[in-house]
C-alpha cells in the first residue's frame, strides 16, 4: 500500500490558497458575464456616437442672438448685454476680422490655399449684382432691378433638381460672432447648407462675401422682440411691437444694409413679435418689397409670418426642427433623423441650428451617407420653391 505523505499548512498558506481560488472564482464570473453580453446584448442600447467629449469639451454658447420660440413658453435666453460701437458693431473680444483667404479661380470653381476646405465647390458671384442693390446711408439696399430680377432669386445657391428624391435643407445660423467657428462653417460644411449671420457682426461683408466664395446662399438675421427682453437683449435695431411703422422700416433698412449677397432673411428671437398682425404685416411688406425671401427658423403655431409671407407674396418656409437645442452629437443626430422622416413623408424637409463646433460635426458626418439612403441635401432656397410647388398643386386637386 503506498504511503500517503502528510503536509503540514501553516495559516498563511491556507489564507494565501483560498485567496487565489476567490481570485479565480471572480474572474471566471466577469469573463462569463462579458461573453455572455458579447453574444446575448442588446446592440441597439450601445452608443457608438458618444464621442462630445473628444471633439468638444466645452460648448461655447454665443450671445443668445438666436433664441427659438418654439412651443407656446416664453424665450428663454442669456442677459448678453449687447452694446455697439460708433460703427454699429458688437465690440466683444472674438470678432475679430475674417482670415485672410487667397483664391484661385480655375474654371469650374476655385480652391483655397490658406485654408483647406472640406470640398471644392463652385464660387456663387460675388455682390451686389449690377442693378440689385441702391445706397442707403452708409450701406446698400438689396432692390428688384429693373428687369423683374429679385434678390431671392439671383443671390440663392443654383440647384439641379432632386431627380424625385426627397429633399433636406438645413441653415446653421449665428455666424460672424466667433472666428473659430464661423471660419469652421463657411469651409467645413457642404456648399449646399445655408449660413444666416448676425448684423452685428464685426466684417460682416467679408464674411458673406467668403461664404458666397465656398458656395453657400446667405441669410441676414433679424433681431425681433422676445417675450422678456429684460434677459433677452437683441441690441438696439431690434423690431418691436411697439414701434411705429416707420421705426421698425428704419431699423430693418440698417439691418439689410449691413451687408450684401444674401437672398433671405430670418428672425432670432421674436416670441413676441410674431404674433403682433400689424407689425408681422409692416415688416412682411418690406421684405416683399425688396424682393427677399423670408426663413422662420422654427414652425410655430402662434407666428403669422406664414399668412404675411404669402399675402404679400414672399418666398417662406419655417424650419420642421432645431438641430442642437440639446448641443450633443447623438441628439443632433437624433433630430436629423427625423429630418429624414418628415422629407420621405412630404418630399423635402428643413432644419436649422447654431454655428456650434458639434453641430458642423454631426452634419458633416451625417452628410457623408446621405447619397446612400436616398436622400438629397439641398439649400434652403431649393425646398421653400419645393414647399410652395406642393401647395400649388394641392390646390389645383
Amino acid at each position: 500500500m503506498a504511503s500517503r505523505k502528510n503536509f503540514d499548512t501553516s495559516p498563511l498558506q491556507v489564507g494565501l490558497t483560498h485567496a487565489g481560488i476567490g481570485t479565480g472564482a471572480i474572474l471566471l464570473a466577469l469573463s462569463g458575464g462579458v461573453a455572455y453580453v458579447s453574444t446575448q446584448g442588446d446592440p441597439s442600447s450601445a452608443s457608438p456616437r458618444q464621442q462630445i467629449s473628444l471633439f468638444e469639451t466645452r460648448i461655447e454658447t454665443p450671445p443668445d442672438l438666436k433664441a427659438r420660440f418654439s412651443g407656446d413658453s416664453l424665450d428663454e435666453g442669456l442677459d448678453t448685454g449687447l452694446a455697439l460701437d460708433a460703427a454699429g458693431n458688437l465690440p466683444v473680444d472674438d470678432l475679430d476680422a475674417p482670415a485672410t483667404f487667397e483664391v484661385s479661380n480655375s474654371g469650374a470653381g476655385f480652391a483655397a490655399v490658406s485654408a483647406q476646405p472640406s470640398q471644392v465647390s463652385i464660387a456663387l458671384p460675388k455682390a451686389p449684382l449690377q442693378g440689385m442693390a441702391e445706397p442707403w446711408q452708409d450701406g446698400l439696399l438689396p432692390r428688384i432691378s429693373a428687369d423683374g430680377r429679385t434678390p431671392f432669386n439671383a443671390y440663392r445657391r443654383p440647384f439641379a433638381g432632386a431627380n424625385g428624391k426627397p429633399m433636406i435643407a438645413l441653415t446653421v445660423g449665428g455666424l460672424g460672432l466667433s472666428r473659430r467657428d464661423t471660419t469652421a462653417a463657411i469651409t467645413e460644411l457642404p456648399p449646399e447648407v445655408t449660413l444666416s449671420f448676425v448684423p452685428y457682426s464685426a466684417n460682416l461683408q467679408e464674411w458673406v462675401d467668403m461664404a458666397r466664395k465656398y458656395g453657400h446662399e446667405v441669410m441676414i438675421e433679424l433681431p425681433m422682440e422676445p417675450f422678456d427682453s429684460s434677459t433677452n437683449d437683441t441690441g438696439p435695431y431690434t423690431l418691436l411691437t411697439t414701434a411705429t411703422p416707420q421705426q421698425n422700416t428704419d431699423k430693418l433698412n440698417w439691418l439689410l444694409s449691413r451687408a450684401t449677397g444674401f437672398f433671405a432673411v430670418t428672425n432670432y428671437q421674436g416670441g413676441k413679435f410674431i404674433t403682433d398682425r400689424r407689425v408681422v404685416e409692416s415688416v412682411t411688406q418690406t421684405i416683399s418689397e425688396r424682393g427677399l425671401g423670408f426663413v422662420q427658423d422654427i414652425n410655430n403655431t402662434r407666428s403669422l409670418f406664414d399668412e404675411a409671407s404669402l399675402s404679400y407674396n414672399v418666398p417662406f418656409r419655417a424650419a420642421d426642427r432645431i438641430l442642437d437645442t440639446q448641443p450633443m452629437g447623438d441628439a443632433i443626430d437624433r433630430q436629423l433623423l427625423h429630418l429624414e422622416a418628415i422629407a420621405l413623408e412630404r418630399g423635402s424637409a428643413m432644419g436649422s441650428g447654431y454655428g456650434f463646433p458639434v453641430t458642423i460635426e454631426q452634419i458633416k458626418t451625417w452628410h457623408e451617407s446621405l447619397s446612400y439612403k436616398g436622400y438629397v441635401l439641398a439649400p434652403v432656397s431649393a425646398v421653400i420653391e419645393h414647399q410652395a410647388q406642393t401647395k400649388a398643386n394641392s390646390g389645383r386637386s
